[in-house]
């Protein structure tokens, strides 16, 4: 009776890794699909980054009065104009 039971165990272990390594290709192929997304995803940003950083940003011009009292107020804020 060792015997049997032997062979039925070893078929149950047999079947469970071929059902297991399904599995672990089922799961490679979604986290493949998944990898594929995000990377189109990161491109799709890296367009939109480039196109803003293409576009002219809209610049304030200050009259001659207010740059002198936002520099009396601020006297580190002369680099930035």
């Amino acid at each position: 009776m060792k015997n049997n039971d032997s062979i039925s165990n070893d078929r149950d272990l047999k079947a469970e890794v071929k059902r297991l390594q399904k599995q672990v290709a089922q799961l490679e192929s979604q986290n493949k699909k998944f990898e594929d997304k995000i990377a189109k995803q990161k491109l799709r940003l890296k367009k939109k980054d480039k196109q803003l950083k293409k576009k002219d940003a809209p610049r304030t011009t200050l009259t001659k009065e207010q740059q002198d009292l936002i520099s009396k107020l601020f006297q580190d804020i002369d680099s930035l104009f």
